[in-house]
C-alpha cells in the first residue's frame, strides 16, 4: 500500500468523480544505519530529516527508508516516521514490508494478509542519503515551524508551559503512551497546565487499561481524548 497526502480540495473533487492527477514524484533512498540509543526515539529520526530537508524539501518526493537501521525499527516506530513525513511536504514515505511487518500482522491475527514487498537490488533512485541512527540524540522542534530543530541539550530558554499534548497521530502507539506513563508515575500535573492524552485506537486504549497503565491519568489529572469514534447504532467492533 502506498498512501499519498492530499489536501481538502483534492478530497472534495475526488468525491465528485474528478480524477486526481499528480506529477511523478522523485524517489529518495534513505539508508538508515546503526540503531537508536536508549532514550532516543523514532521521532528523532523524522525531526532530523526535517532539520536536513526543511518543511518544503520533500515536495514532489517519495522517501523510501531502507537498510539495517530500518530493519531494527518496529512498525509503530516506522509509522511515526512516515506519518510525519507530511511535515516535509513529501508525497509519501514508505518502509519495506519485511519480516518485522509480518511479525506485527501475525500478532494482530492478520498474518494471512501479509505480502512481502522489498526493494529490488537493482533499483535506481533520483536521490540518496544516509542517516546513522546511532548518532542521533534527543531533539526538539521550536516555534514556529517543525523544521526549527535543535538538540534538546542546546535548549536554553525554558518559558513556562501552559499546555501539554501527549499522543497525536505520530506518537499515540501503546509504546509511546506507556513511556509517558512511566515518566509521569508518582507525579502530578501542575494546576496551571492543561495536559491532554490522545489515544490512537480503541485497541490501544483497552490494552493500556488491561495493563493498568491508563490509570495514571486519574492521579495526574490528564484529560483523555480518543482519536477514534464508534459508529452510531452498531455493535462494538471486536478487538484483536
Amino acid at each position: 500500500m502506498l498512501s499519498i497526502c492530499v489536501g481538502g480540495m483534492d478530497v472534495a473533487t475526488a468525491m465528485t468523480g474528478v480524477p486526481m492527477r499528480l506529477t511523478m514524484p522523485k524517489v529518495v533512498k534513505v539508508n538508515l544505519t546503526g540503531r537508536l540509543k536508549p532514550g532516543v526515539n523514532a521521532k528523532e529520526v523524522i525531526l532530523e530529516m526535517l532539520r536536513r530537508e526543511s518543511i518544503k524539501g520533500g515536495l514532489g518526493k517519495v522517501y523510501e527508508y531502507v537498510g539495517e537501521g530500518a530493519e531494527a525499527l518496529e512498525v509503530p516506530e516506522r509509522m511515526t516516521i512516515t506519518n510525519m513525513g507530511a511535515e516535509m511536504g513529501a508525497t509519501s514515505s514508505i518502509f519495506p514490508a519485511d519480516y518485522v511487518v509480518k511479525r506485527f500482522l501475525e500478532a494482530q491475527e492478520r498474518g494471512d494478509q501479509y505480502v512481502e514487498m522489498l526493494p529490488d537490488e537493482d533499483d535506481e533512485y533520483d536521490e540518496e542519503m544516509t542517516l546513522d541512527l546511532s548518532s542521533l540524540e534527543p531533539l526538539v522542534a521550536l516555534p514556529h515551524q517543525p523544521d526549527h530543530v535543535i538538540p534538546m541539550r542546546e535548549l536554553k530558554d525554558r518559558p513556562p508551559v501552559q499546555q501539554v499534548f501527549m499522543g497525536s497521530c505520530t506518537n499515540a502507539s501503546y509504546a509511546d503512551l506507556a513511556k509517558a506513563a512511566l515518566v509521569m508515575q508518582g507525579r502530578h500535573v501542575n494546576e496551571d497546565v492543561q495536559c491532554t492524552l490522545g489515544i490512537s485506537s480503541r485497541q490501544v486504549y483497552k490494552q493500556l487499561r488491561k495493563d493498568e497503565i491508563n490509570d495514571f491519568r486519574i492521579h495526574i489529572t490528564v484529560k483523555t481524548e480518543p482519536f477514534y469514534r464508534e459508529p452510531e447504532n452498531t455493535e462494538p467492533l471486536p478487538v484483536r
